[in-house]
C-alpha cells in the first residue's frame, strides 16, 4: 500500500508539473500575441509615404507606357484613315459595271508603297476585273466566236488611239482538271514574259499572302519596256475556274521609266463533261504609251510594228491591216512555242459547242 501511494503522489506531481508548463506557455503566447496586435495598431495609424524619388520615377514609367501607346494608336488611325481615302477614292473612280474600252475607263492601275494599302489594292483590282468577267465576254461577243483560235480584232478612237483585241471560245477534249492547269501554266509563262525577249529573268513580287495571285515584273526588248503584271485565279466552284490579269503601270514602289501598254485578260474554263471542257478568252492590249504624254502618236506604233505609212490611203487603215497580219503570225507562233496549238486547235468539229 504504501508503494502504491507513493506512485500515486509520483504522478500527481508530474502531471501538476505539465499543467504548469502549459499554462506559461498560453501565458506567454498570449503575451505575444498581444504585444503583436498591440505593434499592428501602431502601424496602421501611421501614414506611409514613398520617397519623392520612387514616386518621380513610377509616374515617369506611366508617362513613357502612356505616349507610347498614343503614339501606337495615332498611327493605327492615320494608317486606317489614308486607307479609307484610297478606297474611298478607288471606289469614286472605279470601272464601272459595263467596262468601256477606253483608257478613261481602265482603272486600278496604281499601287502605293504602304504594305497593307497595297495588299488591298491588289485584291481590290483583282476582284474589280472578276466582277466584270462576264461583261468582258459579253462587249466581245465571246459566245459567237469562230471556231479558230484566235478572233483578231482593231478598234481606234477619234484621236487614232488603238486597241488590240483577240478572243475566243472553244470546248476542248481535256478533262477540266487537266485543262485548269493548263491554263493556269499558260498564263504563267505568258506574265513572265514567255513570249517576248526579255533583258533580264522575271521578278516575283510581293502578293501579301493572297491565294493564287502572281505579280511579276519583266523587261521586255524590242522595245525596251518594264512591265509589272498582275494576276489572280479565282476557283469558283469545281466546274468553273475564271483568271484574271492585267498590267500596274503606276506602282510607287517600282516606278515606270519606259513606254508601255496596258495590258488585260480574262480566262473562263468551265467543266462541260468528264473530257470536254469550254475555254473562253480575251486578251485586250493597248497603243504605246508614255508616263508623260499618254499615247504615242500614230507613226510611231506605226513604226513598231514595222509598217511604214505612205500618203495614199488612210493611215488608219494601213495601220490596221498591217497589225492583223503581224498579230495572227505572233498569235500562231506563241500558240505553237507553247505546245498548245495543237491541244487547243486540232479538236474535233464534232467535240465543239
Amino acid at each position: 500500500m504504501a508503494v502504491n501511494a507513493a506512485d500515486r503522489r509520483r504522478r500527481t506531481d508530474i502531471q501538476r508539473k505539465w499543467r504548469q508548463k502549459l499554462a506559461a506557455e498560453i501565458k506567454a503566447l498570449r503575451s505575444e500575441a498581444s504585444a503583436l496586435e498591440a505593434t499592428l495598431v501602431d502601424r496602421r495609424g501611421l501614414a506611409t509615404m514613398l520617397p519623392w524619388r520612387d514616386v518621380a520615377l513610377t509616374l515617369a514609367d506611366d508617362s513613357r507606357a502612356s505616349v507610347h501607346r498614343n503614339r501606337v494608336l495615332r498611327r493605327q488611325y492615320e494608317a486606317q484613315q489614308q486607307l479609307l481615302l484610297s478606297l474611298a477614292q478607288r471606289a469614286m473612280h472605279g470601272s464601272p459595271a459595263r467596262p468601256l474600252l477606253s483608257y478613261d475607263a481602265w482603272h486600278h492601275t496604281s499601287l502605293c508603297a504602304q504594305a497593307h494599302r497595297r495588299r488591298c489594292a491588289l485584291e481590290w483590282s483583282t476582284n474589280a476585273m472578276l466582277h466584270n468577267t462576264s461583261a468582258m465576254l459579253e462587249k466581245h461577243s465571246v459566245a459567237s466566236s469562230l471556231h479558230h483560235f484566235a478572233n483578231y480584232k482593231i478598234t481606234a478612237t477619234e484621236n487614232d488611239v488603238f486597241e488590240y483585241v483577240w478572243h475566243m471560245r472553244k470546248t476542248v477534249p481535256l478533262a477540266f482538271e487537266s485543262a485548269r492547269r493548263l491554263g493556269h501554266d499558260w498564263v504563267q509563262q505568258y506574265i513572265r514574259g514567255g513570249m517576248w525577249p526579255l533583258l533580264a529573268p522575271s521578278i516575283d513580287l510581293d502578293v501579301y499572302g493572297l491565294p493564287h495571285t502572281s505579280y511579276v515584273q519583266t523587261t521586255r526588248l524590242q522595245p525596251l519596256e518594264h512591265v509589272c503584271f498582275l494576276s489572280r485565279e479565282f476557283r469558283r466552284s469545281e466546274t468553273q475556274t475564271v483568271i484574271v490579269g492585267q498590267t500596274m503601270h503606276s506602282d510607287e514602289l517600282h516606278p515606270m521609266t519606259t513606254p508601255f501598254r496596258h495590258r488585260m485578260f480574262w480566262y473562263v474554263l468551265e467543266c462541260v463533261s468528264p473530257t470536254l471542257t469550254r475555254v473562253s478568252i480575251v486578251h485586250v492590249t493597248s497603243h504605246l504609251c508614255t508616263v508623260s504624254d499618254g499615247a504615242v502618236p500614230l507613226a510611231a506604233e506605226a513604226e513598231l510594228m514595222g509598217c511604214v505609212l505612205t500618203e495614199h490611203g488612210d493611215h488608219v487603215d494601213q495601220l490596221t491591216r498591217h497589225a492583223s497580219i503581224a498579230a495572227a503570225r505572233e498569235i500562231e507562233g506563241m500558240l505553237r512555242y507553247f505546245g498548245c496549238y495543237a491541244t487547243f486547235a486540232t479538236a474535233e468539229a464534232s467535240q465543239l459547242t
